[in-house]
């Protein structure tokens, strides 16, 4: 963790959901971009735990979850921390998106892994690129440090085609009883 590897990923094609994720880091996790990669096969574990397998955003789910679309697009689940890394699952953050942003995004990020050599269990500071695709929370997250400001404005955003969008209306976490 002391000294990880630079991940930079492109988010020209998602940057709806890197803007997500931004807020995330900045908003839920004090501004962390030091992560750990997780290991092979544990994908389909934090998917279950934190959520995202229960389609939480699909129209037959959204009152039984007590959940919303930003969108009819927004259909699918973001999850933050993502599914491959080590802190995905449980206690993840959850965001409505649209599949094709989602499919956008895993090619970039897997992409990413390879291109900075960041292997399974390997620590990796994250950066979105390029600047100019960067939203108002990832602009905020990658200062140096991190404006964490921008978490109690919340401003009003465009993403995935609709105007309006304040981020912390959009977040959610799995809540387990029992």
């Amino acid at each position: 963790k002391d000294n990880p590897k630079e991940l930079s990923v492109d988010i020209s094609t998602w940057r709806d959901i890197a803007e997500e994720d931004c807020r995330a880091m900045l908003c839920e996790r004090g501004g962390e971009r030091v992560w750990q990669r997780g290991y092979r096969n544990s994908k389909r574990k934090h998917r279950q735990d934190s959520g995202a397998n229960f389609t939480p955003f699909h129209q037959n789910e959204l009152s039984r979850r007590g959940t919303e679309q930003i969108n009819v697009d927004t259909i699918s689940a973001e999850e933050f921390p993502w599914a491959t890394m080590v802190k995905g699952g449980e206690n993840a953050v959850l965001f409505p998106a649209t599949e094709d942003q989602q499919t956008q995004q895993g090619s970039s990020v897997s992409a990413s892994y390879k291109a900075s050599n960041v292997d399974y269990g390997e620590w990796f500071r994250i950066t979105m690129n390029p600047p100019e695709a960067r939203g108002r929370y990832c602009a905020a997250l990658h200062q140096n440090p991190p404006d964490r400001r921008v978490c109690d404005e919340d401003p009003e955003q465009e993403l995935f085609g609709t105007k309006g969008v304040r981020l912390s209306h959009w977040a959610w976490v799995l809540v387990k009883a029992g």
